[in-house]
């Protein structure tokens, strides 16, 4: 696990400069937030990894979103003492 993020994460976790409401307002990330399994890991460093995987590709009509180049992630966080 890396001991912090590289500048590429950095600048790929403010989702292109915007801000969250214009990308959920525009429906797209313009390139904004991609992630490899190990900055997951460390962005979820916490938490107990469940599943790193590629995304279900979607078809264009769907209304569900899933591209296989990007990937989708299960992480449990611990359990309260």
């Amino acid at each position: 696990m890396p001991d912090k993020p590289d500048e590429d994460l950095v600048a790929r976790l403010d989702g292109g400069q915007l801000p969250d409401a214009a990308l959920y307002r525009n429906g797209r990330l313009d390139g904004g937030l991609a992630f490899t399994p190990d900055e997951l890991r460390w962005i979820f460093a916490g938490f107990s990894e469940l599943e790193i995987r590629p995304m279900v590709p979607q078809e264009p009509a769907s209304p569900l979103f899933g591209l296989s180049v990007l990937l989708t992630a299960l992480f449990r966080r611990p359990l309260a003492d």
